[in-house]
């Protein structure tokens, strides 16, 4: 998946000038309170137009991956949280578990191509905050996906849904009768959910 510089200068500029409006604000320089009962409509705005202007990627590439990972080989489950920048993983197990994965700032994928289970129901829980969620669903497992996003876009499999407060859920043709499952349930609050 290539990076996006982009977002990551986008935001990191953002934060930044809202530190420093803080910071003006803790100074008397401008009154914060006054700027965004004035001006609140401009964030609806962005957001709207972001929705609007934003290119989405229609096929995931290559992963890499992660140099940092907890990862247990003796349960094959993950949970891993982080705070700045992006994860990337790529799971192989062949007994795989499910987990938690969790990230603040930056962008969440999750390559689950390669993934197997064993008899019963597993879950995945995916949580981000600002980024974009991007996961390869496993083809050999049968899958139920809730995704949803707060101010962003959300894509799984073939369907896509954008708007506030968006949310999909797809369930496999043969997930009723199989005896191995994974429930993956996504949320990302200011981002784009992709699950192919």
């Amino acid at each position: 998946m290539p990076y996006n510089y982009s977002k990551r200068y986008f935001w990191g500029a953002a934060l930044c000038c809202l530190g420093i409006a803080f910071l003006f604000d803790t100074l008397d320089i401008i009154d914060i309170g006054e700027l965004i009962s004035k001006y609140w409509p401009l964030i609806l705005i962005f957001i709207g137009l972001k929705l609007v202007l934003a290119r989405h990627e229609h096929h995931p590439q290559k992963f890499h991956q992660a140099e940092k990972i907890e990862y247990s080989e003796e349960t094959n489950t993950v949970n891993y949280s982080h705070t700045f920048g992006d994860i990337r993983l790529k799971f192989k197990s062949s007994e795989f578990t499910g987990g938690y994965i969790s990230n603040v700032f930056g962008n969440i994928e999750v390559d689950l191509d390669e993934i197997e289970l064993k008899s019963g129901s597993y879950y995945l829980n995916l949580r981000g905050v600002f980024g974009d969620l991007i996961v390869i669903a496993p083809k050999k497992v049968e899958v139920k996906i809730i995704a949803s996003t707060t101010f962003g876009s959300t894509r799984v499999k073939d369907r896509i849904s954008s708007g506030l407060g968006d949310r999909i859920r797809y369930i496999s043709e043969g997930y009723a009768d199989a005896e191995a499952k994974l429930n993956i349930d996504a949320n990302q609050v200011f981002g784009d959910i992709r699950i192919f």
